[in-house]
């Protein structure tokens, strides 16, 4: 039934034109008439499904609108109202994000001045959503958005949501450039017992997923800990598609032998060891996103330059250019809003309670270790110990500097060449490979083709 509180009359609500498409959805930009108490009209992005979408998906939508209701942080992307009168399409209308996804406003970021100079900060132009302004991006704006990320993460996890697809994808970036955490399909209400197990067809994020949910499908905030542990990598890379050369059917085998993503030049050890530590195999010996807030809060308040955006050599190595191939317009990538999950190519499939350690694979685990790219490390997982901070008041930026700026201890080093400002345009490997293949589907996902393993 219709929730009088939420439900909002449709013919308030104005369609300009289509943001971004997925497989099952679309996103919409929209006017909405006085709504949320906002008089006048405002500008709102609208959820919705395609024509074909299945029944399953529409619960899938309902599912994350009952979610939407029930939340409130500065982080988390706010819902305004819904159409769901039978007789039309169900529209979820959330509060606009005129930056779009945090992974393009990144990849934006990747600028060089056309004399071949990189700019001391680096400016990101308008998304094409109805921002025209230009800013720039600096250091301490990529920390903070890990800062903001976290924080709105230590929210779902006291209120037991596990969201199971964290990723820059999945993170918005609003006015003011605050991050806003969305796409909302595929979390879940663990308040029982602090675990879901996925026992539902449909297609997962492998590059973002922790050890426990790649092989038994179980989900926890730790698990939600480990996708963030892959943002921070992706922040740090200014949106570099993670395990770069690395197939997702191989994924699985690499990091239950120990391997990690190593550390890019550009990244200074305590930050990396705040990285690693999200990937312990044991759930237990991570951090919470409580101790993850505090952890950053220091490395803001510390003052510190971050990163050097003036290189003066630039390393060409596999990660720096690991973009998909996005079209570009006036040397920038076309920005979509990736509330939708990406297409891929290369796929799989997982059944219905079936691990990654299930699937039956040709290759051996020698030839694996034999193929394995030198991008990713074998890891020591040694969990740090946390130091806790005072919780400072909510800014865009994060807590304050301190007022003495120990440089020693920078965390995004100013000492390393930037690699990633290299990027102008998209490239792909010689060797064909997607890098944007993270994903995986069920059997009963349609029109998909086995991929030979």
């Amino acid at each position: 039934q219709p929730d009088p509180d939420w439900e909002f009359p449709r013919d308030q609500l104005v369609i300009e034109q289509t943001l971004g498409e997925g497989e099952f959805g679309r996103v919409l930009r929209a006017k909405a008439c006085s709504i949320a108490n906002i008089s006048g009209y405002t500008t709102v992005a609208v959820k919705t499904l395609k024509e074909d979408a299945s029944a399953v998906e529409l619960a899938d939508l309902l599912s994350e609108y009952q979610l939407l209701k029930e939340v409130s942080h500065p982080n988390v992307i706010r819902l305004l109202g819904a159409c769901t009168l039978p007789g039309a399409p169900v529209y979820l209308i959330m509060e606009f994000a005129e930056h779009g996804s945090l992974r393009n406003y990144l990849r934006r970021s990747r600028h060089v001045d056309c004399d071949g100079k990189f700019p001391n900060s680096l400016p990101v132009s308008g998304s094409g959503l109805g921002d025209s302004e230009v800013s720039p991006i600096t250091p301490r704006e990529i920390l903070s958005f890990a800062w903001q990320i976290s924080r709105g993460m230590a929210y779902l996890s006291e209120i037991k949501l596990v969201h199971r697809d964290l990723a820059a994808r999945n993170v918005l970036v609003a006015a003011g450039t605050v991050c806003k955490i969305s796409d909302f399909g595929l979390t879940r209400d663990v308040y029982e017992d602090g675990a879901y197990l996925k026992r539902s067809k449909g297609r997962v994020p492998v590059k973002w997923m922790a050890l426990e949910s790649l092989a038994d499908h179980v989900y926890t905030s730790k698990s939600d800990v480990w996708s963030f542990g892959v943002l921070l990598w992706e922040l740090i890379t200014l949106g570099s598609s993670p395990y770069p050369g690395v197939a997702v059917h191989n994924l699985f085998h690499l990091l239950k032998a120990g391997y990690r993503m190593e550390k890019p030049d550009n990244c200074s050890p305590v930050l990396y060891q705040l990285m690693e530590s999200c990937w312990q195999e044991d759930m237990v010996s991570r951090p919470s996103f409580k101790d993850l807030t505090l952890s950053l809060e220091r490395m803001l308040e510390d003052g510190v330059e971050y990163l050097d955006l003036s290189p003066r050599v630039v390393h060409n190595r596999a990660y720096f250019m690991s973009l998909d191939c996005e079209c570009k317009e006036n040397g920038f990538f076309k920005d979509s809003v990736d509330i939708l999950q990406p297409s891929n190519d290369d796929v799989a499939f997982v059944g219905h309670n079936q691990g990654l350690h299930d699937v039956e694979y040709n290759h051996q685990d020698a030839n694996i270790k034999q193929q394995f790219p030198d991008q990713l490390r074998l890891s020591d997982h040694t969990t740090r110990s946390e130091s806790t901070a005072d919780l400072a008041g909510y800014q865009n930026e994060g807590p304050q500097k301190r007022p003495t700026a120990v440089t020693s201890n920078a965390y995004l080093s100013p000492s390393r060449p930037h690699p990633y400002m290299s990027m102008v345009g998209p490239k792909t490997p010689k060797d064909g490979v997607d890098l944007e293949s993270d994903f995986m589907f069920s059997p009963e996902s349609p029109s998909k083709i086995t991929m030979p393993l």
